[in-house]
């Protein structure tokens, strides 16, 4: 007998729509609410016969034997997935955020042996639109929730004019870190760009340990930095250098990148937003902690750095090592703690009564990302991120007894 029903709850219905989905490229990270987007979804009417499915056109006339086949046949109408309006979704609204133009760059030495750069390299990047809403409509599925898209990458030209550069090995951009200070205040934007001219044209030599702090040098008034918030021990504080933690994080995804083997990283206390995706951030403190990498891709590694508007970017130049190749899976976050009860720390330095916010509330949680650094072997490294849960802390002006 000819019967109809609809798709079990295990077969996406629209309650499905109301979760999210992420979507990464390297450190490029979007989320996708399905709930706002019916579009992306439609019901259809699939026909089985004895548990198989069968594909024919209805008839107006058909045999009686035709017939008894037809009171075999069950048709479900089942929820499917549109690929060409995700696909719209990402061209309108990811590929202008994602995509990027080729960019070339002349690498030389001026008269004083100083390394000089004419442009700034960038790889071409176009997201694959259509293969892309495949692997959603497949991640969808099969309850998968975190994917990443198809982005085709092209090359730029490295011009590299000076010869004593060419014989170590510099001759191609091999990675690019990326961050942003979206938001960030002036003596915080400042302390950037004066850190990140600190790095520019750095070098590092082949199987030589790169420190982040040892080629920033000392971090105070006599060294041109402005006091910015740091974080020191349970409160965020001025500080001289505060803002360095972005080009130092800046720094860590382009070693990443590069599949250099990390030596030295520590995240900061509690989660920053500046240091999204979760996990790729490295916190430096002169003298305590450092960010440091081996060079071990087999030529030397020549650093560019350069702001673009609110972006910061760390372009690593030298030899990709032959079949070497950098994935990253993350970043996984859980244990998930709630932000500490408010806290008041009584001080003489107030006027009775009066309020000066120290520290904002944090939620606290793990984040985790797997590192495989795939070569002749494969290293598969955990870089693990545990962010502590913060009280929103004020200073409060004592009040006297005799009050």
């Amino acid at each position: 007998m000819l019967s109809t029903f609809y798709a079990s709850a295990a077969d996406i219905p629209p309650k499905e729509w109301l979760k999210t989905i992420t979507i990464k490229h390297e450190f490029n990270i979007d989320t996708i609410n399905l709930s706002k987007h019916p579009e992306f979804f439609y019901e259809k009417e699939t026909y089985y016969m004895r548990g198989k499915e069968i594909f024919f056109s209805p008839q107006k006339y058909c045999t009686n034997k035709e017939a008894e086949m037809l009171e075999n046949i069950e048709i479900k109408k089942e929820w499917d997935i549109n690929i060409y309006m995700i696909a719209k979704y990402l061209e309108e609204n990811i590929a202008p955020k994602w995509n990027k133009e080729v960019q070339d760059v002349v690498i030389n030495k001026n008269e004083e042996g100083q390394i000089i750069f004419d442009g700034v390299a960038s790889f071409g990047q176009n997201i694959d639109t259509l293969v892309s809403a495949e692997i959603i409509k497949n991640a969808l599925l099969n309850k998968v929730y975190f994917m990443t898209l198809k982005v085709d990458k092209t090359d730029p030209i490295v011009k590299v004019e000076d010869k004593e550069l060419r014989g170590q090995g510099i001759k191609e951009l091999v990675s690019v870190g990326e961050s942003d200070f979206s938001g960030s205040p002036y003596n915080r934007i400042y302390n950037i760009n004066l850190g990140a001219k600190k790095l520019n044209a750095a070098l590092i030599p082949k199987d030589e340990v790169f420190s982040f702090n040892s080629v920033l040098g000392e971090v105070n008034y006599k060294t041109g930095f402005k006091k910015e918030l740091v974080i020191k021990g349970d409160r965020t504080v001025p500080d001289y250098g505060g803002g360095l933690c972005q080009v130092s994080s800046t720094a860590f995804r382009a070693g990443l990148l590069s599949g250099l083997e990390i030596v030295e990283r520590w995240p900061h206390a509690y989660a920053v937003t500046h240091y999204t995706p979760w996990g790729t951030d490295a916190t430096i403190y002169i003298g305590h902690k450092d960010l440091k990498m081996k060079n071990d891709t087999g030529s030397a590694i020549l650093i560019q750095t350069h702001v673009d508007g609110n972006k910061l970017y760390f372009n690593f130049y030298g030899t990709r090592t032959e079949g070497r190749e950098a994935v990253f899976f993350g970043p996984y976050v859980s244990n998930w703690k709630p932000a500490l009860p408010t806290r008041n720390i009584y001080s003489e330095k107030l006027k009775p009564g009066e309020r000066q916010k120290v520290s904002a509330a944090h939620t606290g949680f793990d984040a985790l990302w797997f590192y495989l650094r795939r070569d002749s072997e494969d290293n598969f490294t955990k870089i693990f991120s545990r962010f502590q849960p913060r009280a929103l802390m004020y200073l409060v002006g004592e009040v006297s007894e005799e009050e």
